[in-house]
């Protein structure tokens, strides 16, 4: 992960559970793309934060999968769109806070 970037992972308020991650079609996942993802999911893990990638398309799949990120990720973490990403983002949540606890999309 690029400074920014981890600068922004590391400072993600604890109450923050979820990021979702948007693609777009013409990213492309090169080495450098695939060691950043590889980064911010060992960060994740880290914090015990979940990970779905939103607005993947077939060919990106591919690459992920051949580099096992698929199985580390999870492929129902792994959305073609943003809504469907949105609606797993807040079960992830629920699950997280157990049953019995409010959620709303920002995390809280």
């Amino acid at each position: 992960v690029a400074g920014r970037q981890r600068h922004q992972l590391a400072s993600l308020p604890a109450e923050k559970r979820v990021l979702i991650l948007v693609m777009t079609p013409v990213m492309k996942l090169d080495a450098t793309g695939l060691l950043s993802l590889r980064h911010a999911l060992d960060m994740l893990e880290t914090s015990h934060r979940g990970l779905i990638l939103a607005g993947i398309v077939p060919g990106q799949y591919k690459k992920l999968a051949r580099e096992h990120l698929v199985r580390r990720i999870g492929a129902g973490n792994i959305c073609p769109d943003i809504e469907l990403a949105i609606a797993l983002g807040l079960e992830m949540v629920r699950e997280r806070a157990g049953p019995s606890a409010p959620v709303s999309p920002s995390g809280r």
